[in-house]
């Protein structure tokens, strides 16, 4: 997936868009947009990026070293390594789901 790739460029582009009043995203909110995104339909993908928007409102901001991991994991962080079963590739525990268990009923 290079389109999450970042450098001097991808730098460069979020001043730009910065300027315009369009925030960047960091390299964490991009690695689990990047795993939302491999969902297996329109409507988990959904569902996950609206976890993700709660989870990031409850949650302090990245430490620098977090931010760090994530920068890393974005070039190993792929759809095909989470069908594989592979969920490490993208800093994420083996019982991830995309979708949350169904309430007992």
């Amino acid at each position: 997936m290079d389109r999450h790739r970042s450098g001097p460029a991808a730098f460069g582009l979020c001043v730009a868009l910065a300027s315009f009043g369009l925030g960047c995203e960091g390299p964490c909110r991009s690695l689990s947009v990047q795993v939302c995104e491999c969902a297996p339909s329109p409507r988990e993908e959904a569902a996950c990026i609206r976890r993700l928007d709660l989870n990031e409102s409850q949650q302090p901001e990245p430490t620098r070293a977090e931010q760090e991991r994530c920068e890393a994991l974005l070039d190993t962080c792929t759809c095909e390594a989470l069908a594989l079963g592979l969920p490490e590739r993208c800093g994420i525990s083996r019982d991830f789901r995309f979708s949350e268990p169904d309430a007992p009923e």
